[in-house]
């Protein structure tokens, strides 16, 4: 217990929960893209792969609490890094070196904050029906929930598209320097396999951009009705 003690009051024990917790979301990313890319094959396959996801019973809530606990974690120990940062230099720098520092290492805080908003908002949206309450609730004709009309119904307001190919941005932003961060992390990070994790996560943040934008980018020009 005491080893547990020291190891999170370190800042390495800090680095490497937020790493442990960041590689949790960074492989949900892509399976939950994949889910939602259904709804390019119609209503049927949308809500068939919904209603797979309902009936995992236990398993469904088992995950959705280890992506809680690993989100809390994740924002948790960033906060203070954050605070331990500014307190070991609580008059900061005189000149602020950022040349080498790219736009998403500066604004990890910034964009993890707006994407933990919006995480509460996706869920009030499509996970409680609390958000947008007039799109949730309607069954397709085989007695599913007709996820497939809910996403489209919602996706046809610019507003709601514009929020979600917002907040889709952040998350790229986000994850196209905690990719490269977390492999440093666990010790498999050097300069001579610097520019491979750099450009993999790069690409990796491209693929998660373009493909959970694609969705209300095809619902607003009618590819998907």
């Amino acid at each position: 217990m005491n080893f547990l003690i020291k190891l999170i009051a370190a800042p390495t024990g800090k680095k490497a929960i937020m790493a442990l917790s960041g590689a949790v979301w960074i492989g949900f990313l892509p399976v939950h893209l994949l889910g939602n890319l259904q709804i390019f094959f119609g209503p049927e396959a949308m809500n068939e792969y919904a209603h797979f996801l309902q009936n995992l019973g236990s398993l469904k809530w088992m995950a959705r609490g280890i992506f809680l606990v690993s989100f809390f974690l994740h924002v948790f120990f960033a906060i203070l890094l954050k605070r331990q940062n500014r307190a070991a230099r609580p008059q900061g720098y005189i000149k602020e070196n950022t040349i080498r520092a790219s736009l998403a290492s500066r604004s990890m805080m910034l964009s993890g904050l707006a994407i933990l908003m919006f995480i509460i908002y996706h869920i009030l949206h499509y996970t409680v029906g609390v958000a947008h309450s007039e799109f949730f609730g309607k069954l397709d004709p085989s007695g599913r929930h007709d996820v497939y009309s809910m996403m489209v119904s919602s996706f046809q307001n610019p507003f709601i598209s514009t929020v979600y190919i917002a907040a889709v941005v952040l998350i790229s932003l986000h994850v196209s320097h905690a990719f490269s961060a977390m492999f440093q992390t666990f010790g498999l990070n050097n300069k001579r396999i610097e520019f491979f994790w750099k450009r993999t996560g790069y690409l990796f943040a491209a693929a998660i951009l373009f493909g959970f934008s694609s969705i209300p980018i095809a619902v607003l020009y009618g590819f998907i009705q």
